[in-house]
C-alpha cells in the first residue's frame, strides 16, 4: 500500500512491507593500469561466439583496486574513483578511460568531475549485456537456423554504430509479428 498520504514512493507496492525490501543495487568501482587494447567489431563477435577457451593476449591490469558499496551513493563511489586516479596521475599525464553500464546519471557524474579537475575522459559502454538482450529478441523473431547468423549479425552493426538502426529493425519486426 502505499504510504501516508496515497503517494507510492517507488519502493513500496501492495505486496511489500517495508523499505528494507526493496532491491538495492551495488555501487562498484575499480580503478587499475593497464595498456591500450584496442579491437575491431570482428574481433569482439569472434569472441562472443567462439567456443574454444582460449583468450586473446589482453594486458593484464596493474595495481588494482576493486570496492563496492550497497551504502553510499553511486555519486560518491563516483567521486571516489576520481579521489583514487588523482592519487595517482596527480600530473595529469596518463589517459583515463572510464567503462560505465550507460546509467546517463553516471555518465553525467563522470563528465562533471572530469571537469572540475580538468581530466580528458574517454567513456566508453559497457556491451556486455546486449548479446543476451538479442538472443531474447532473436529466440522469439527468429528460425532457430538463422539464430546465431541474425545475432552475430546484429551485434556486428551495434558495434559499428548502428545501434538505433538494429533497435528500430527489432521493433517492427515485433510489431509485424502481432
Amino acid at each position: 500500500k502505499a504510504e501516508k498520504g496515497g503517494r507510492n514512493n517507488g519502493f513500496l507496492n501492495k505486496n511489500s512491507k517495508s523499505r528494507s525490501d526493496a532491491k538495492r543495487m551495488a555501487a562498484v568501482a575499480s580503478v587499475y593500469e593497464t595498456a591500450r587494447f584496442a579491437r575491431k567489431p570482428e574481433n569482439m563477435i569472434r569472441e562472443f561466439f567462439s567456443t574454444s577457451e582460449k583468450k586473446t593476449g589482453r594486458p593484464r591490469p596493474k595495481a588494482k583496486r576493486v570496492w563496492a558499496s550497497l551504502e553510499k551513493p553511486s555519486e560518491e563511489v563516483i567521486s571516489e574513483i576520481f579521489e583514487e586516479a588523482l592519487q595517482r596521475d596527480p600530473s595529469n599525464h596518463k589517459e583515463w578511460v572510464v567503462l560505465v553500464d550507460g546509467d546517463p546519471h553516471q555518465i553525467k557524474k563522470f563528465r562533471k568531475l572530469s571537469e572540475k579537475y580538468g581530466v580528458e575522459l574517454t567513456i566508453i559502454c559497457d556491451i556486455i549485456h546486449v548479446p543476451g538482450y538479442l538472443w531474447k529478441a532473436g529466440k522469439v523473431l527468429n528460425d532457430e537456423e538463422k539464430l546465431t547468423l541474425r545475432v552475430s549479425d546484429k551485434l556486428s552493426q551495434i558495434l559499428n554504430g548502428k545501434s538505433s538502426f538494429v533497435a528500430s529493425g527489432i521493433r517492427r519486426s515485433a510489431t509485424h509479428r502481432w
